[in-house]
């Protein structure tokens, strides 16, 4: 009997535990919870407030709340988004809740609570009110839940201390250990692509190169917007020497040539070049514009007689010329005795306009399409181009001066080429680390080359006329012009270096080939009379430009 009585009180215990177990369950709360809530809701300094926002809460000062330490010791950092506390309307009667002791060993964030209306009406049940607006409450209404009727003696709840906003309590340790975050190292950022030979986003690609003190990256920081890019470099570059064509020779040895177009091959020239544009589509594409040209420069030749064995001769058939009422090879073959000079000289003229879309395959840092460091960006667009090319041979058979007298003679040359088209092109971009990067880009396009001649020999008394055949009589200016298919490749080798988030530096080599253009000594006729020959123009040969680059580029 008495195992019977002690199996009965046993079973009674656990159905009441059971059933308490299930109330609480049921109703969310247990009757702690529900005094605190109370207690929390019907407090003014924390539900009113004279501004539209109440006023943040710190979960930081707290007992009971789990924090992660690592934030708030690394400087730059605030809490994470599951532990930031933020302000919110008035209307929301939004508070934090402390750890309740009784259910869980740490405390979760109380949803959202029922806006608070202030009445004038009396309450149900004793309660005091102090004078800095924190309440205490009566624990009559526990007899709601089954408690001691208001009759028994009341017990006051003390008005919690008033925090700091801006200081922290110290922190209690968390019966479940959290993980620390740990920071990001710096070096799994990469810079930003740049298009072209300017950096991105790069710099080309809308990445970002931000890194925090200390050489950690911001944990889900997010690359700071720069949607336009500009640069300012500076080119050096020259052209290859080209073929051989003489003008002069010696009577006492006709095998050795002199006064040679290789010899007054392009110098190296310095220009300039700008880029200008803007990323769109999140930072995949932008829009290019680039604009470059070498200053035109010039190289000369010259032979006199002194320095050839025998008389010093033109190697054209000018005695076909009349100028000035005499014969043209007076001016260019130099008289037993006399001194004379064949003078050449060459001009050359380099300009560049392109307008490009790109698409980029991703920043690095962003890794917007999951890009190696091995990257390539594509482009397509248009361009236009142009080459100017100048030849001048000029004889005097009397000095060894050129002072445009009306002793001396002039065989003028002038070729422009101007090829508008369409090109596509590849950048492939090496990321050696967060701040350097190593680019191989080419370019290819198909133009139509509008070409213009003009060949003219003459001088202080006019034009040379033709003295024989048949053009008899007319004057040696030739005016022409002809369109062209012509082909145009580009290649760069350099790399770029992210000094910061806005600058980066780029250096590098360049080289264009092109093919079918017009060049000045491609145009002479070996016999002077045959102006029709000289009319059509020959664009069979191409050219080589090639040098370097640096420049800076700026992203904002």
């Amino acid at each position: 009997m008495k195992s019977f009585r002690t199996l009965a009180a046993a079973g009674v215990v656990g159905a009441l535990t059971l059933g308490s177990g299930l109330f609480a369950d049921f109703f969310g709360m247990s009757d702690a919870e529900v005094c605190g809530q109370t207690l929390v809701a019907r407090a003014p300094s924390t539900l009113s407030s004279s501004s539209n926002y109440a006023p943040a809460y710190s979960y930081a000062q707290q007992q009971g709340f789990a924090t992660l330490p690592g934030y708030y010791s690394a400087p730059g950092f605030a809490p994470g988004a599951n532990f930031t506390a933020k302000p919110f309307p008035a209307s929301y009667g939004y508070a934090a809740f402390p750890a309740n002791a009784y259910v869980n060993p740490y405390a979760q964030p109380a949803p959202y609570q029922v806006p608070y209306q202030p009445s004038n009406a009396q309450p149900s049940w004793p309660y005091t009110q102090t004078n800095d607006g924190q309440a205490s409450v009566m624990l009559g209404r526990s007899e709601l839940l089954g408690g001691p009727p208001l009759s028994s003696p009341q017990i006051q709840l003390p008005a919690p201390a008033p925090q700091s906003p801006h200081q922290h309590m110290p922190l209690q340790q968390a019966p479940h250990a959290m993980v620390p975050i740990q920071p990001m190292p710096s070096q799994q950022l990469q810079m930003q692509p740049v298009p072209g030979y300017g950096f991105d986003a790069y710099s080309y690609g809308g990445g970002s190169c931000d890194v925090w003190p200390g050489g950690y990256a911001a944990i889900q920081a997010q690359p700071a917007i720069r949607n336009w890019f500009g640069s300012f470099g500076a080119i050096v570059m020259t052209r290859d020497r080209g073929d051989h064509y003489t003008f002069s020779y010696g009577t006492g040895n006709e095998a050795d040539q002199r006064t040679d177009t290789r010899n007054a091959s392009m110098n190296w020239s310095v220009g300039y070049e700008i880029r200008f544009g803007r990323y769109f589509n999140c930072q995949r594409n932008a829009i290019e514009a680039v604009y470059w040209n070498l200053n035109p420069t010039s190289a000369s030749t010259q032979t006199v007689s002194a320095n050839v064995l025998g008389n010093l001769n033109a190697i054209l058939n000018w005695d076909s010329l009349t100028y000035g009422g005499n014969t043209a090879d007076i001016y260019v073959n130099v008289a037993p005795g006399d001194d004379g000079i064949h003078h050449l000289t060459r001009a050359y003229s380099f300009q560049n306009l392109e307008l490009n879309l790109w698409q980029f395959c991703g920043s690095c840092s962003a890794d917007k399409c999951g890009c190696s460091r091995l990257r390539h960006n594509w482009f397509m667009g248009v361009r236009y181009f142009r080459f100017d090319e100048g030849l001048l041979f000029a004889s005097d058979a009397n000095d060894t001066q050129i002072t445009h007298e009306n002793d001396e003679i002039f065989y003028n040359i002038d070729i422009e080429n101007h090829l508008f088209g369409f090109q596509v092109g590849n950048e492939a971009q090496y990321c050696v680390s967060n701040r350097l990067s190593a680019d191989f880009g080419i370019k290819l396009g198909i133009f139509s080359n509008q070409i213009n001649h003009i060949s003219e020999i003459g001088g202080n008394l006019g034009i040379a006329t033709i003295n024989n055949g048949p053009f008899l009589g007319e004057e040696y200016y030739v005016s022409s012009s002809k369109n062209d298919v012509a082909f145009l490749g580009e290649m760069n080798l350099g790399v770029r270096y992210c000094f910061n988030c806005n600058w980066t530096g780029t250096v590098g080599y360049r080289a264009l080939a092109i093919t079918g253009v017009a060049l000045a000594s491609d145009q002479i006729y070996p016999d002077l009379r045959g102006i029709n020959d000289v009319a059509n123009i020959d664009s069979s040969r191409g050219l080589i430009l090639h040098g370097g680059y640096a420049g800076l580029e700026y992203n904002w």
